[in-house]
């Protein structure tokens, strides 16, 4: 991993329920150490269990200080992937979680907010998926099992302490081989196209969150004047090669002397002519830049007094 680039937090969950496997946690195992953007991944495996899904969370959190958290889980009967809006602050759950704990009607956090919004781009995250031809869109319902307890417990964590990572939860189908399993007509999703899909929501999360702190490799130049570069500046942008001849030219305008004496131009030798004209003359003229001229004018003076 390269420390020197940020970190986004991506997590799935165990099998639970009596599934073999979970797609979440193929997706973020598949995710791990995989540069997007001007950050990396790092992945991790939450338990499936009502007490120690959050403080895993948060420890996790503590060790990587993520720039963003992706939270991953598997929702049956869905057909495309879910970016949830929103985590309630409710478990009510219709499956014992895998300690064997069956909430009913409690609260994620005690005396914590009704709910709290996912802080991810999910408007460009949609956008950015669909633009790639994966089935998503935007969910306003996270259930009530573990998946909504993770995305309360991380938002009300991270609210609480004013960290600046941002934080949501993006559901999953079912993948092909557990439907076959099961026996049941429901919508599927191959694994492979679950992680491109994630894949585009992070890089997504990694351009537009803290935009200000790429890594220095991936910089472009900045324009630091009008026109200074043009070839860089997004608003002036323009074939390389006019781009850098455009360069010269400024740098020529805003330098209209040479930085060295011996690059100076050198005087022009003076003729008879010129010895003839009075200093002030020869002052004037060399302002004008035409000495030659103003000699001549003299002999047409002096020819007409005669």
């Amino acid at each position: 991993m390269n420390s020197s680039r940020r970190v986004i937090l991506v997590t799935g969950f165990e099998p639970f329920a009596g599934h073999v496997v979970n797609p979440s946690a193929e997706v973020a195992k598949a995710l791990d150490g995989r540069v997007v953007g001007s950050a990396v991944v790092r992945s991790a495996v939450l338990p499936v269990h009502h007490a120690e899904a959050i403080p895993a969370v948060i420890r996790l959190v503590e060790e990587s200080d993520p720039l963003a958290i992706v939270h991953l889980g598997l929702a049956g009967g869905r057909a495309r992937i879910a970016l949830e809006r929103v985590a309630v602050n409710v478990m009510d759950f219709e499956t014992p979680d895998n300690a064997g704990h069956l909430a009913q009607g409690e609260s994620c956090v005690t005396g914590g907010p009704a709910a709290y919004l996912a802080t991810l781009p999910l408007d460009a995250m949609l956008a950015a998926l669909l633009a790639e031809g994966v089935p998503a869109y935007v969910s306003n319902t996270a259930g009530t099992y573990l998946c909504n307890l993770t995305m309360y417990g991380t938002l009300d964590w991270l609210a609480a302490r004013n960290h600046p990572a941002r934080a949501g939860f993006v559901h999953l189908p079912l993948s092909p081989p557990m439907v076959a399993a099961s026996g049941l007509d429901q919508p599927s999703m191959d694994v492979g196209l679950m992680v491109r899909g994630v894949e585009i929501a992070l890089s997504v999360v990694a351009r537009t969150t803290f935009p200000g702190k790429e890594d220095r490799h991936d910089r472009q130049p900045r324009c630091r004047g009008r026109h200074r570069a043009p070839h860089a500046c997004p608003s002036h942008r323009v074939a390389p090669r006019r781009a850098r001849r455009a360069d010269r030219q400024l740098q020529a305008q805003r330098r209209p002397f040479p930085r060295h004496a011996r690059h100076a131009p050198r005087a022009r030798p003076r003729g008879r002519e010129d010895r003839a004209l009075s200093q002030g003359q020869r002052e004037r003229a060399d302002a004008d830049g035409d000495v030659a001229a103003a000699a001549r004018g003299q002999r047409r003076r002096r020819a007409r007094g005669r």
